[in-house]
């Protein structure tokens, strides 16, 4: 293990040790969650011939590889990859500009509502040409006619219906801040998993490197000896078919990472890094009763709140149409008629309007927008219940995740020991089968990859639980929703 990756690791650990952590998983000793993390890189499979010290020796992985596993590159920790994955995925996702231009237009609604409470002023011009029939001259002689009308107007009462409107429409404009602030969590969380599962392909890509690695080296040591004796041909045929079986399994693996990849390219329009220790800062198991007491903050929570407080304000608008109407106007005109008589008026009043009857219509209207409101009521009180549920599940699921990984630490030390130990036995003292060997070389690959998907199960299930709750980017990049619109 490189000291420089071991460093950064064993500081931000450290860290984390300090923010005093309450889950089950961050009190585990330092050295046990050391040993969790970096696990996958420090066993290394050898083929080790005893018996003949000229036989092929297996290497460790490589440096990058081993840089992979949890430290990341140079200069970027966990934390700072996943901000700067989640700003990544923000600022290159069509999904935020239509929410954030959605969002603008909500804006513009509230204003065009407040002004319709203001005095409005409106002109008219005419000017044509008309015929008419004369009583001097019994012609249709066509003439210049025009005419011009300026009229104010203003409200002075309507049963609070404007004030319900506006109302309604700010109601509206929180709700679609909060919709864009879930579509930023959506997008998040898609980048994140998606970057988890390239990295779970990419680390059991590693392991099974090493398998088929392990298993060529032993299939190399099988010729050999089939080529001194003969009689063991199908040990050679057996090792052979498991060498095949592990090369799919791994060329299998390698396409998903791919799939991954594309997808990821997607995600964030071809800015993709490594970010391979985004899963590091994941380890940590926020407290189940932050996240329940955070749900009501969740854009999703706030969007449906907001949303039922509109229907509410826009059943108090219908409501108030069933009150009169009442509008101050003022108004001057002059026309000028073809016989050149020219006429000028002005006209000063109130206007009332009231509907007596209407057939229930607006009654309907205040009942139907009274029943919308209390519908989105009852999906904000399901949605708080179902995020409840979801939570409790989530966290559950992380840290079984991480107990099963670090029981896979301990049982991978146990078969790391028994397949050695086979080998000795088979290679050198002749008291195993072949059989026996490819079982313990196949049990224990198996138990590297049930660890891998462990801790990887464990990083989503993280993620999801901090998304349910106040939200992923709160915790991750607080600075994001001033900078996610692009002007």
């Amino acid at each position: 293990m490189h000291t420089a990756s071991f460093s950064v690791l064993l500081k931000m650990m450290t860290r984390k040790s300090r923010s005093g952590c309450r889950s089950t998983i961050c009190r585990l000793p330092l050295r046990a969650v050391l040993t969790l993390l970096l696990w996958p890189v420090m066993v290394s499979a050898q083929c080790d011939d005893r018996a003949d010290p000229s036989a092929a020796q297996l290497l460790d992985p490589p440096p990058a590889t081993q840089t992979e596993a949890m430290a990341g590159p140079a200069l970027m920790a966990g934390r700072e990859q996943l901000a700067a994955l989640s700003k990544t995925a923000v600022l290159e996702s069509p999904d935020i500009q239509a929410a954030g231009l959605a969002r603008t237009a909500t804006q513009f609604d509230i204003e065009q509502i407040r002004a319709s409470k203001s005095p409005r002023l409106d002109s008219s011009i005419t000017a044509g040409v008309g015929r008419y029939l004369s009583n001097v001259n019994p012609r249709y002689d066509p003439r210049a006619v025009g005419a011009a009308a300026l009229s104010l107007s203003a409200p002075l009462y309507d049963g609070g219906r404007i004030d319900a409107l506006t109302r309604q429409r700010e109601e509206q404009f929180e709700a679609s801040s909060a919709s864009l602030d879930a579509v930023r969590e959506r997008v998040a969380l898609d980048a994140l998993l998606t970057v988890l599962d390239r990295n779970r392909f990419r680390t059991q890509l590693n392991v099974l490197e090493l398998h088929v690695t392990q298993l060529a080296c032993l299939s190399n040591l099988i010729d050999r000896i089939v080529d001194a004796d003969k009689g063991r041909a199908s040990e050679q045929i057996q090792a052979r078919n498991s060498l095949r079986q592990a090369e799919l399994v791994r060329d299998r693996t390698a396409a998903a990472m791919r799939y991954a990849d594309v997808r990821l390219q997607t995600i964030l329009a071809g800015q993709v890094m490594p970010w391979p220790a985004v899963g590091a800062p994941l380890i940590e198991v926020p407290v189940l009763d932050d996240i329940v007491g955070k749900i009501r903050e969740n854009p999703d929570v706030r969007q449906l709140q907001r949303q039922a407080e509109a229907q509410a304000f826009a059943a108090m608008a219908a409501a108030a149409e069933l009150y009169p109407q009442l509008r101050a106007e003022a108004g001057v005109s002059s026309k000028r008629q073809a016989d050149r008589v020219d006429s000028r008026s002005w006209n000063a009043g109130i206007t009332l309007n009231y509907t007596f009857a209407d057939g229930g219509a607006r009654a309907a209207a205040v009942n139907a927008a009274q029943a919308r409101a209390q519908a989105l009521r009852r999906t904000l009180d399901q949605a708080i219940v179902d995020r409840n549920q979801q939570a409790g599940v989530l966290h559950d699921t992380a840290l079984s995740a991480y107990r099963r990984a670090v029981q896979y630490s301990g049982l991978l030390r146990d078969s790391d020991s028994l397949r050695r130990a086979t080998y000795v036995q088979w290679a050198s003292l002749g008291r195993r089968t072949l059989f026996d060997l490819m079982s313990a070389e196949n049990a224990h690959n198996s138990l590297h990859l049930d660890y891998v998907n462990a801790m990887f199960e464990g990083f989503s299930a993280t993620a999801q639980l901090r998304h349910v709750g106040g939200g992923l980017l709160t915790w991750l990049a607080p600075d994001l929703p001033a900078m996610s619109i692009r002007p």
